[in-house]
C-alpha cells in the first residue's frame, strides 16, 4: 500500500509540475502569436491565419482533454490518499488468529490429558486392593489433574486476552460443565 501511495504522490507532483510548464508554454505561444501578427505582412497573415486557427483549436481541445484527465486523476488520488493503510488491521487479525490456534491446541492437549486421567482412574479402580499401586496411581492422578488444571488455566488466560474468541469461551464452559457431571 505504501508503494502505491508513493507512486501516486510522485505522479501528482509530476502532474502539478507539467501543469505549470504547460501554462508557461501557453503564455509564450500567445506572445509569439502576437509578435507574428505585428511583424508579418498582411497578405502572409491572411494565408497563415486558417492554419494558425486550426492549431489553436487543436491545442485548446488537447488542453481541455488534458485538464479533464488530470482532474479525474486528482479526484481518484484524493479519495485513495484518505484510505487508511490496512496493514495494522491485517497484522492484528493475524495475531488474533495465532492466539485462537494456540487456544485450540491447548484444548486438544487438555482433552488428551483428561483422557489420560480417565485411563488412570480406570487403572486405579482395577488395582484398588494393592496399597502400593494405589498410592502410585493416586499420585499420578493428582499430577495429571494438576497438569490438566494448569493447561485449563493457561487456556482461560489466552481466551480472556482475545475478546474475539468469545465463542471458544462458551464452548469451553460447556465442556467444563459436562466433565463435572
Amino acid at each position: 500500500m505504501m508503494v502505491v501511495r508513493r507512486e501516486l504522490d510522485t505522479t501528482a507532483t509530476e502532474l502539478a509540475n507539467r501543469q505549470d510548464e504547460s501554462e508557461g508554454s501557453r503564455k509564450r505561444l500567445v506572445e509569439q502569436s502576437r509578435e507574428f501578427k505585428k511583424n508579418t505582412p498582411e497578405d502572409i497573415r491572411k494565408i497563415v491565419a486558417p492554419l494558425l486557427k486550426s492549431f489553436q483549436v487543436e491545442i485548446d481541445s488537447l488542453s481541455k482533454r488534458s485538464k479533464a484527465a488530470e482532474a479525474s486523476f486528482l479526484s481518484v488520488y484524493k479519495k485513495l490518499i484518505d484510505i487508511p493503510d490496512p496493514s495494522p488491521a491485517l497484522e492484528h487479525a493475524q495475531s488474533i488468529q495465532k492466539r485462537a490456534q494456540k487456544v485450540q491446541d491447548l484444548e486438544i492437549e487438555n482433552k488428551q490429558l483428561r483422557e489420560t486421567l480417565d485411563e488412570y482412574n480406570h487403572e486405579f479402580a482395577e488395582v484398588k486392593n494393592q496399597a502400593a499401586v494405589v498410592a502410585v496411581a493416586a499420585a499420578t492422578v493428582v499430577v495429571v489433574e494438576v497438569v490438566a488444571v494448569a493447561v485449563s488455566a493457561a487456556a482461560v488466560v489466552i481466551v480472556s486476552c482475545c475478546y474475539y474468541c468469545s465463542s471458544i469461551r462458551r464452548s469451553r464452559r460447556r465442556r467444563a460443565r459436562n466433565i463435572r457431571q
